[in-house]
């Protein structure tokens, strides 16, 4: 289950999925009539990939609608891997269009909404999709739930200081992942929060070119990155005690 499967990350990991995996792959954006390349890879592997009615992680009732849709056949009511690639950091159509760079610069309403977009809205899916995964006292193997975060997350690696709502939402959902991950493992589901690396995105075209040509990623290279880190965190037989934050190496990012 890929949520934001529309461009950016969230397409790649579905098409990454696709050739890595052999059940159904089931892709949400917001509006999959307006997706055309999810539109088209769902005709190239019509028994393979279904892609969902519009999911916005804003909107608790589609998330809901959401977990009623995979409960129904012929999806079976079972999700072995949620990755939720949903996040916002500038908005090009209005205000702010760049992330604050100091404290004057910090609007309430574009708090609010990223950490709706960032946090809420990722620990409702979550909560709307655990049922799903339970794992725990049955025959099926752990399953995962992998939310994509950000390094500038991390209070504890914060030395530049600015980027507010980004770096708030963001170490909001670190912390709803942390304390999720500590419940989920009853039943058999670790969570993780995941550093994709600075990506060829429109969320993070405004600020690559300050990026090293040699540390921007491709899409899809991040993609194939973080199913490498979920395949090798996912693969221990129980969910543990472990640290569950990373980068799209597999190396541990604080806190």
């Amino acid at each position: 289950m890929v949520v934001g499967a529309s461009r950016g990350i969230g397409f790649a990991m579905v098409e990454q999925l696709l050739r890595r995996t052999a059940g159904t792959v089931v892709a949400a954006c917001r509006n999959p009539r307006k997706a055309h390349e999810l539109s088209a890879l769902a005709v190239a592997h019509p028994d393979r990939l279904h892609v969902a009615a519009g999911v916005d992680v804003t909107q608790l009732a589609t998330l809901t609608a959401l977990a009623e849709e995979l409960s129904q056949p012929p999806l079976g009511g079972r999700v072995d891997l949620l990755i939720n690639t949903v996040g916002v950091l500038h908005d090009a159509g209005g205000a702010p269009a760049a992330p604050e760079r100091a404290l004057r610069d910090v609007e309430p309403e574009w708090l609010e909404h990223s950490l709706r977009t960032n946090a809420v809205g990722p620990l409702l899916l979550l909560r709307e999709l655990a049922p799903l995964m339970r794992a725990r006292g049955t025959e099926r193997p752990p399953s995962v739930a992998a939310m994509l975060s950000a390094r500038v997350g991390s209070i504890s690696d914060n030395g530049l200081g600015g980027w507010y709502s980004y770096r708030i939402s963001k170490a909001a959902l670190n912390m709803a992942t942390r304390t999720a991950s500590l419940e989920l493992k009853r039943q058999g589901t670790r969570v993780l929060a995941l550093h994709p690396g600075t990506v060829e995105t429109g969320l993070s075209a405004p600020f690559s070119g300050n990026v090293s040509p040699s540390k921007l990623l491709t899409a899809e290279g991040s993609a194939a990155k973080l199913l490498d880190v979920i395949d090798a965190l996912g693969s221990t037989e129980e969910p543990g005690e472990q640290h569950e934050f990373f980068d799209f190496n597999g190396k541990r990012v604080e806190w």
